[in-house]
């Protein structure tokens, strides 16, 4: 792991993934057999609708990243022998909630 990002990070299905928090926000996936990131293919992470700050969590084969106005992006992680892909779906919160940002992210199930 001779290379680092900075970020936010969540372990999925056994890999950790990396979402950056400048730039056109990639998503990089630590690759343990090479001891390289790599990007992960798919859809680009929603920058335009969730601005930092980011926090994180995963469950399964799924990621779920809170942002500022507590917008969600829910990722579904794809991993096939060649790449790991990323779809994101993005859940808008009303609008009471645009003062607010996110301090942990958690699920719960009802």
């Amino acid at each position: 792991m001779r290379e680092g990002w900075s970020g936010v990070s969540v372990a999925v299905g056994g890999r950790v993934f990396v979402i950056a928090e400048f730039g056109d926000s990639p998503v990089k996936v630590y690759e343990e057999e090479c001891d390289t990131w790599r990007c992960v293919g798919g859809g680009r992470f929603p920058r335009e609708v969730l601005k930092r700050p980011f926090c994180a969590t995963g469950l399964e084969d799924t990621i779920y990243v809170a942002s500022s106005c507590l917008n969600v992006a829910i990722g579904t992680v794809d991993v096939t022998p060649s790449e790991v892909k990323l779809t994101w779906q993005v859940v808008e919160a009303p609008p009471a909630f645009r003062q607010l940002s996110p301090s942990t992210c958690h699920l719960l199930y009802a």
